[in-house]
């Protein structure tokens, strides 16, 4: 038989101690790991991930997980870590609010925690299509509930043809004079450098109007600026239905307006209608524009197309043109009957 000898009692007690303070040894490793661990953060969630207070929008989307949109605020500047905001909202237990808000780019981020989560600072996406009248973009305002219809039409009016076609971000809080001053800042923003008359805003609102693509903007544009110059009226279909519009948008109240169609074909009598706004019979440009025109129609009018065509119709996306008025009749009977 085989005899085991037993370990000296010293070498069992130095083994034990030598676990024992690896044991401690890894235990404050750990624990220093967890301290610097939360040291960090807690730097990350209280340090804005940039000095910059550029205010920037930023959208919570429907249907987006708190770990893609903690991935598009570390993308877009306005968080240091994604990961780390994924697991902040886990902590709190609070859902982040859909909507589009705007937000410095200097918070911190429990900050813009607090604001996704609470809503309070959010804005409402507002887009303008081009060739919109006062009284649409007021649909729209009053429809998103950001101003009354009435008190806009009544401030903005005097603006037609700069009330720039675009997309806004606009607060509730806005007042309406805020509003404009937007739009109005837009316009004089994207035509900077650009010397656009009155005259020129008439024409490129009835030229936005006419054209269904940008490459007929500048004929049509050269057509109408050759009938001014020849003292032809303009016999513009557009500012006719304007007059109608007009006429019908006066009788409705606030709910009646609001699902009103602009643009429509107008009743034949309108043709004959005396409004300084009715171009088959009053000669010359109407008083003011009949709609807000995009960039496109004011810079075809700028850099229109010389021309010696005088007639001109667009059916289907396609134009055509024409010098003489029995040319032109020619081309409505071919294409329009």
């Amino acid at each position: 038989m085989k005899i085991v000898e037993e370990q000296p009692q010293e070498k069992k007690s130095g083994i034990k101690r030598g676990i024992k303070i690896t044991l401690i040894v890894i235990l404050v490793i750990f624990l220093l790991a967890i301290g610097g661990g939360l040291v960090y953060l807690n730097w990350i969630v209280k340090t804005p991930a940039s000095t910059n207070s550029q205010k920037k929008y930023f959208e919570v989307k429907k249907d987006e997980t708190t770990v893609q949109i903690a991935d598009r605020l570390e993308s877009k500047g306005f968080i240091k870590s994604g990961l780390v905001f994924s697991w902040y909202s886990r902590i709190k237990d609070k859902d982040l609010q859909i909507g589009i808000y705007e937000m410095p780019l200097n918070l911190k981020m429990d900050q813009v925690f607090d604001i996704l989560s609470n809503g309070k600072t959010q804005v409402v996406k507002v887009t303008i299509p081009e060739g919109y009248r006062t009284e649409q973009i007021a649909q729209v305002l009053a429809k998103k509930k950001i101003a009354d219809y009435d008190e806009f039409v009544k401030k903005a009016k005097q603006y037609e043809g700069k009330l720039f076609p675009d997309t806004y971000y606009l607060s509730p809080e806005y007042s309406i004079d805020k509003i404009i001053e937007t739009m109005l800042d837009d316009y004089n923003e994207r035509t900077n450098g650009l010397k656009v008359t009155d005259e020129d805003l008439i024409i490129a609102s009835i030229v936005e109007k006419e054209a269904d693509r940008d490459s007929q903007r500048p004929i049509i544009a050269g057509i109408y600026k050759k009938r001014l110059a020849v003292g032809m009226k303009l016999e513009s279909n557009p500012t006719v239905i304007y007059v109608s519009d007009s006429d019908q948008i006066a009788s409705l109240d606030n709910d009646e307006v609001a699902g009103f169609k602009f643009w429509q074909e107008p009743a034949h009598e309108y043709f004959s209608s005396k409004s300084l706004y009715n171009t088959y019979t009053a000669k010359g440009l109407p008083p003011k524009p009949i709609c807000n025109p995009g960039l496109a129609s004011i810079e075809a009018t700028l850099n229109y197309t010389e021309t010696n065509d005088l007639y001109f119709i667009v059916i289907d996306g396609q134009m055509y043109t024409a010098k003489t008025y029995a040319d032109h009749q020619k081309n409505v009977e071919k294409y329009l009957n």
